[in-house]
């Protein structure tokens, strides 16, 4: 008769262990995920403050990415823009860096980027915080973003 009991109270925790689990999996909210706009695959970011004597301190950028075709937007005439620095929600800088295409193709336009000198330091950055990279393409008639978020400042001293 004990071991029915016990058999009775764990098929009793079990079920009422289960219908909790149901309870939370309700209680879960769905959130808008931002979806990207470019069909991109990014081989590699950098982004860093040169702090190095002889000069004021300058915020830099560069980075590779291998850019894929897609429906939303002409393949062939795309290109990188502009790449908007946002912290804490505020745009801090919008770049217009130097791209090279290092390979292309029919599946693929491989490019790397970057700024030449760098830029000088405004207030509204502060080198401790990420930084979330946007990188807008254009295509000639629409724009496109792709996002990265939480990218660390490195410092170059």
């Amino acid at each position: 008769m004990k071991k029915i009991l016990f058999f009775v109270a764990i098929g009793i925790l079990i079920l009422s262990c289960s219908e909790n689990k149901e309870v939370e999996k309700s209680k879960i909210k769905v959130q808008n995920i931002f979806l990207q706009q470019v069909n991109l695959n990014l081989d590699e970011i950098h982004c860093w403050l040169n702090t190095m004597p002889g000069g004021g301190a300058k915020f830099n950028i560069s980075g590779k990415a291998d850019l894929q075709p897609s429906t939303k937007y002409d393949f062939k005439t795309i290109k990188l823009k502009n790449i908007s620095i946002v912290q804490k929600g505020k745009q801090v800088y919008l770049i217009n860096p130097t791209v090279r295409i290092l390979q292309k193709n029919d599946l693929t336009k491989k490019i790397a980027f970057s700024t030449i000198r760098g830029l000088g330091l405004v207030p509204q950055l502060n080198p401790e915080k990420p930084v979330t990279i946007k990188l807008i393409f254009s295509d000639g008639s629409n724009k496109f973003a792709y996002e990265i978020d939480n990218v660390k400042i490195e410092k170059i001293y």
